[in-house]
């Protein structure tokens, strides 16, 4: 399994998803995968914590992260969003990388 990528619905690697935001060079910045996980892990977060399904639709999701952070997460913001079930995701300038979740009352 080593060899094999993850295969995203549409039949694409997330390393080819990835390479065709970045223009085709997956390798320009590996930090994007950081970044977008992060922000996927929190949103799952915060359903969970809700006691929600994670089918339940997110109303809203504010990253705030540092200029370089928020440049690799415009790279990959469409897949999270999709995801994630984001219906909105903005992003603010910080020292680090938090979330603020808005989540909606009922399921997508």
């Amino acid at each position: 399994w080593p060899d094999a990528a993850p295969l995203r619905a549409n039949g694409t690697s997330v390393d080819e998803a990835v390479g065709d935001a970045a223009g085709g060079d997956v390798g320009a910045d590996p930090e994007v995968y950081r970044v977008a996980t992060s922000v996927l892990v929190g949103a799952r977060r915060a359903k969970t914590e809700a006691r929600k399904s994670l089918r339940v639709q997110i109303e809203r999701v504010v990253v705030t992260a540092t200029p370089a952070d928020l440049a690799r997460l415009e790279l990959a913001r469409s897949d999270v969003a999709e995801a994630g079930n984001i219906a909105t995701l903005d992003t603010a300038i910080g020292s680090e990388l938090s979330l603020e979740v808005t989540l909606s009352d009922e399921a997508s």
